[in-house]
């Protein structure tokens, strides 16, 4: 039973991950990230209600795609996220370019 719960745990965070590398690209609708991800829009709000939770993700604005129904809202990543993101990738950046030079 473990190791299906242990599968079950690295399965939701290689989604979780994509999810995240989405948002990264820019902000998406419930039906934008499970159209990419081939996902059902359940799934997703699954994965985004944890990343929500953990503060990584945050909902913002509303979308009309239509004249009847509920406007979509749209998820992005938290400002922590963001400025941790662009943290990482000057640093990755930096050791790339430490790396091209010495060769």
């Amino acid at each position: 039973m473990t190791d299906i719960r242990s599968r079950a745990s690295t399965a939701q965070k290689g989604t979780r991950a994509l999810v995240l590398a989405l948002l990264r690209e820019g902000a998406w609708s419930v039906d934008d990230l499970a159209e990419r991800l081939g996902l059902t829009d359940n799934a997703v709000r699954f994965h985004l209600d944890a990343l929500e939770r953990a503060g990584t993700v945050e909902k913002g604005a509303l979308r009309r795609s239509g004249s009847v129904g509920q406007p979509a809202v749209i998820y992005s990543l938290a400002r922590a996220e963001k400025t941790r993101s662009h943290a990482l990738t000057r640093r990755f950046s930096s050791h790339f370019w430490r790396s091209c030079a010495r060769r």
